[in-house]
């Protein structure tokens, strides 16, 4: 499921799927916000300001399109079964480690993003306050991004410069850094006054 921009579902070998009910797509978006809980059929009724048989047959429309395991039914509940963008991300951003491991994993997560989250509800009651959580945790990971990205470059052109001047210096007959002229130097040869 994807909710981070349009709300989408994706089969397991990448292919995007039709969602062209308003009525699917809110279902779906309802339930990702509070994915894997179940919801009762009453507040999704409301939701979607349908009745509970509406309901019902909203949910074997999406069943019979994408498999009968996307949204599950239990004692009075659904609950949306397949996994969430939302949650890969913000997974990912509790995994972080140091250096290129981090970056890579910021620049994966942040891939995720297609536009807003939950991109044609972000105004709705029940997912304003998760887009707007959302969006924060977004706009901190690309912060987050610069700085690492920052810090990477710094360390190479450190690393790099520290070369590049020993090498130079090396080029021009200078001695390096913390190195003396030894008396072999033909400079110091001819600074001595004749015995």
């Amino acid at each position: 499921m994807r909710v981070l921009g349009p709300i989408q579902v994706v089969t397991t070998s990448g292919r995007v799927l039709d969602l062209p009910s308003a009525s699917q797509r809110r279902l779906l978006a309802r339930l990702a916000v509070d994915a894997p809980r179940a919801l009762r059929v009453d507040l999704l009724c409301d939701v979607l300001a349908v009745s509970p048989g509406a309901l019902r047959t909203i949910v074997s429309r999406l069943r019979k399109g994408f498999g009968g395991t996307t949204v599950v039914a239990s004692q009075g509940r659904y609950r949306l079964a397949a996994p969430v963008d939302a949650a890969l991300f913000t997974a990912s951003l509790s995994q972080l480690g140091a250096g290129d491991d981090r970056i890579g994993t910021l620049e994966r997560a942040l891939a995720l993003w297609a536009g807003p989250a939950f991109e044609e509800f972000s105004a709705e009651a029940w997912a304003g306050p998760e887009a707007a959580r959302l969006a924060e945790l977004r706009a901190s990971a690309i912060e987050d991004r610069t700085v690492a990205l920052i810090i990477a470059s710094s360390r190479h052109r450190a690393a790099v410069g520290g070369g590049d001047r020993r090498t130079q210096s090396a080029r021009l007959g200078e001695p390096a850094a913390g190195q003396g002229v030894g008396p072999a130097d033909p400079g110091t040869r001819r600074r001595r006054a004749p015995g």
